[in-house]
C-alpha cells in the first residue's frame, strides 16, 4: 500500500517524562495508577536528533512544539532547539516556568523560540501552588513570563479549568494581560493519568463551565486579549455562539493536521483522555496513519460514555480513514 506522504503543521514532541512539578490534574499518561505499566525512558541526543529530522523529511512540517514533563530537565535541550533552528522550524515551548530563569530566557530567545507557553491557574498565589504540587510555583511562573517578557519574547498563560480554580478565570486573565500575556488558553480539566484519582475534587459541573465562559467572554471582551478554549467543549451541552470573543478548538486528532512523539519515539495521539501510540522510528511516518486508524477505531468502543460526545467527530473520521485505507 503506498500512502501519500502527509503535511502536518505542526509536530509536538515530549522531550522528556521527568517533571519537577506534581500537578494533581495531570492528565499525562504515564502520571496516576495504570493497569499496564506505560514505557519510561527517552532518547538519547543523537537518536533523538535523527528522529526528529526524519519526522520533519517525511511530514514536511514546519513547526515543533517542545513539552514534557518539563522540558527544562532535559539537559541537551538546547542542543535540540539549535538543531529545529537550523532547519528554519518554528519553535513552541510549554513549560512550568520554574526553571526559567533569566539566563535560560535569553538561551531560549536566542535560539528562536517564539512562544512560550506558561500555566497561569489563579491570580492567587496558594492556589496556583496548590494545583501545582509545589509551593513558589505562582512565583516562579509570573518571574517567567517577566523573563520573557523583557526579551521581548510571546507568551501565552494556559489556565486549567478545575472546580478548585474555574471561578478564578477574570481575575487570572487580568493578571496575565498586565505580565504582557498575547493570549490565554482556557483549557477545561481533562481527567487522565494523575487527574483521575482527583476526578470528585478537580471536575467542574457544566453549569460551572458556563459561568467560567461568561467571565472569560467578558475578561476578552474588556482587556483585548485572545481567549481559546483550545479542549474541546461539547457544542451539545453549551451553546458556544453565545461567546463571541472566545474562540473554540475541536479534536485535534482527526480535523488538525498535528502528530505527537513521545520521548522515545513513539507517535502519540490523543482522543479526549485516552492515549494510542505506534512506533514511527523505523517505517515511514505515513504508514502511522493507516495503523492509528484502526488503533483508535477499536479503542473507541470502549471509551467511557462520558466522552462519548467528545470523540464523536474522530470516530466517524477514522472511519473514513479506514475505508479510504482499504479502498486503496
Amino acid at each position: 500500500m503506498n500512502l501519500p506522504r502527509p503535511h502536518l503543521h505542526s509536530l509536538i514532541f515530549e522531550v522528556t517524562q521527568d517533571c519537577n512539578h506534581a500537578c494533581n490534574y495531570c492528565y499525562n499518561v504515564w502520571r496516576g495508577p495504570q493497569t499496564t505499566p506505560y514505557p519510561r525512558g527517552q532518547l538519547d541526543t543523537a537518536r533523538t536528533l535523527e528522529l526528529l529530522g526524519k519526522a520533519l523529511v517525511e511530514t514536511r512540517c514546519f513547526h515543533v512544539t517542545l513539552t514534557g514533563g518539563e522540558p527544562l530537565l532535559r539537559p541537551d535541550l538546547l542542543q535540540i532547539i539549535e538543531f529545529l533552528q537550523q532547519r528554519r522550524v518554528q519553535v513552541t515551548l510549554i513549560s512550568n516556568g520554574h526553571l526559567l530563569d533569566e539566563t535560560m530566557a535569553l538561551a531560549l530567545v536566542e535560539r528562536g523560540v517564539g512562544l512560550f507557553e506558561l500555566p497561569l491557574l489563579s491570580h492567587r498565589r496558594e492556589v496556583h501552588d496548590a494545583l501545582s504540587g509545589v509551593q513558589g510555583a505562582w512565583d516562579a511562573v509570573l518571574a517567567a513570563m517577566a523573563n520573557v517578557r523583557l526579551l521581548h519574547g510571546q507568551v501565552i498563560a494556559a489556565f486549567v479549568a478545575t472546580r478548585q480554580n474555574i471561578e478564578h478565570i477574570y481575575e487570572t486573565v487580568r493578571l496575565a494581560f498586565a505580565f504582557g500575556a498575547r493570549g490565554v488558553m482556557f483549557n477545561r480539566f481533562n481527567p487522565g493519568g494523575r487527574g483521575r484519582e482527583h476526578l470528585a475534587e478537580l471536575l467542574p459541573t457544566v453549569d460551572e463551565v458556563r459561568v467560567a465562559l461568561v467571565a472569560a467572554e467578558a475578561a476578552a471582551a474588556e482587556f483585548g486579549i485572545p481567549i481559546s478554549c483550545s479542549i474541546p467543549i461539547q457544542p451539545c451541552l453549551i451553546d458556544l455562539d453565545r461567546y463571541p470573543h472566545l474562540s473554540f478548538g475541536f479534536c485535534a486528532a482527526v480535523t488538525v493536521p498535528t502528530l505527537p512523539s513521545t520521548p522515545w519515539g513513539t507517535c502519540a495521539l490523543a482522543i479526549t483522555a485516552i492515549l494510542f501510540w505506534v512506533t514511527f522510528s523505523k517505517p515511514p511516518l505515513r504508514n502511522f496513519w493507516l495503523r492509528s486508524a484502526w488503533s483508535i477505531s477499536s479503542q473507541l468502543r470502549h471509551l467511557p460514555a462520558q466522552h462519548v460526545h467528545g470523540a464523536w467527530s474522530a470516530r466517524v473520521g477514522v472511519k473514513l480513514l479506514r475505508r479510504s485505507a482499504m479502498a486503496s
